[in-house]
């Protein structure tokens, strides 16, 4: 009924397609909407650390609960909020909530997160503890937002790992994608295996009507989890940035959200190099006919040097020494969060954050606290 209420509702309905709309939103409650609906829509509060989800006039499941409760059990994952939804930690009915509206009118799929402890929230807090918690919610929302019902059930790509971020003819891609390490409550649509991983080259898969990705290779027997490996042939790629896109697709026929990584393609064509002349200049011609006067030698009385003789005895070499394993003090960004951390930030993050140390620029840098010591030939004290 406010302005500023009336306002917002009419920006938000320029956003989500009319197409996916109900035409009679109000009789058809437990109708779900197709899984191909577009949108994700948060409504933000402060606070509880919750995260709730329609209905929420009553307590009564939503004909696309299944999705929706999937989405938030990934949520859930980054931020660790409690859940109430209906019949999962359900705390009292609000009417004319705005998740309410943006599902029920629009088809999104709405969530509100009440964030923090406090109404009037610490800064402090706020920037190292519900900004870090927080952020991957809204980069994961973001990912499956084409498709929010379908994508949040297929598996998530946890690591791609490079042999090189410099190639020439070929890079090896290793992929490892799991349908349940996301999934913190082990919700139902989180428990298929890993069917297959595609890799899609220098093209975003959403941007193209029938998407033909490269299968990575990998045993894919129906676990929940899966590696795949793929060597890609790079020698026909143009020299500079050239941009790889992941999904995986479980044994349900989900596919998960896209994940990305580059490579630099270097430029191999020789160089001709064309030789600079040197200038030749012709001696000049000495005058003739002047007596040539040779010196005569002095006399030396200095001894004759006597050649000295040296006998080495071999001294045996020392075995080389690997370099001591320890975290070096540089930093490395964390892409979900757009952030830079050290790695005393990653060993009091490890719960959350582990599935970083898979990645080798942060494994690098973090040698000790990802125990990869082996890995760049380090000694452990």
């Amino acid at each position: 009924s406010e302005p500023e209420v009336r306002a917002i509702v009419d920006y938000v309905s320029t956003i989500f397609p009319e197409a996916q709309r109900k035409a009679n939103p109000e009789t058809d409650l437990d109708t779900p909407y197709p899984e191909t609906s577009n949108g994700v829509f948060f409504d933000i509060h402060s606070f509880g650390e919750f995260i709730i989800w329609p209905w929420g006039h009553e307590e009564r499941n939503t004909g696309n609960d299944n999705g929706i409760e999937g989405l938030v059990n990934k949520f859930q994952h980054f931020n660790g909020y409690d859940y109430s939804g209906p019949f999962n930690g359900f705390l009292y009915p609000a009417s004319g909530a705005t998740d309410d509206w943006a599902y029920g009118i629009l088809g999104a799929a709405s969530t509100t997160l009440e964030l923090g402890n406090a109404f009037y929230q610490n800064c402090n807090y706020f920037e190292n503890t519900i900004l870090p918690d927080n952020l991957p919610v809204l980069t994961y929302a973001a990912k499956v937002s084409k498709a929010p019902y379908s994508i949040t059930k297929g598996p998530d790509i946890m690591s791609i790992i490079l042999s090189s971020t410099t190639v020439t003819d070929s890079v090896t891609i290793g992929v490892v994608a799991s349908d349940s390490a996301m999934s913190s409550g082990n919700h139902p649509t989180s428990q298929q295996g890993v069917a297959s991983i595609l890799v899609f080259v220098d093209v975003h898969p959403y941007d193209i009507p029938s998407p033909t990705g490269i299968a990575t290779s990998g045993d894919f027997q129906g676990a929940a989890s899966a590696s795949g490996t793929l060597v890609l042939d790079t020698s026909g790629l143009s020299p500079g940035t050239h941009t790889i896109y992941v999904h995986a697709t479980d044994t349900d026929g989900y596919t998960g959200p896209v994940t990305a990584a580059s490579f630099v393609k270097e430029d191999t064509e020789p160089v001709t190099t064309v030789p600079t002349p040197v200038p030749t200049t012709a001696p000049t011609p000495m005058p003739t006919g002047l007596p040539t006067v040779q010196p005569t030698p002095l006399p030396s009385s200095a001894p004759t040097p006597q050649p000295t003789t040296i006998s080495l005895t071999p001294q045996p070499t020392p075995p080389p020494s690997n370099p001591i394993c320890q975290d070096k003090a540089g930093v490395f960004l964390v892409e979900i969060l757009g952030t830079e951390h050290d790695c005393s930030w990653l060993a009091n993050n490890m719960v959350r954050f582990d599935f970083l140390c898979q990645l080798v620029d942060v494994a690098y840098v973090c040698p000790s606290t990802c125990n990869h010591c082996g890995t760049f030939g380090l000694d452990v004290v």
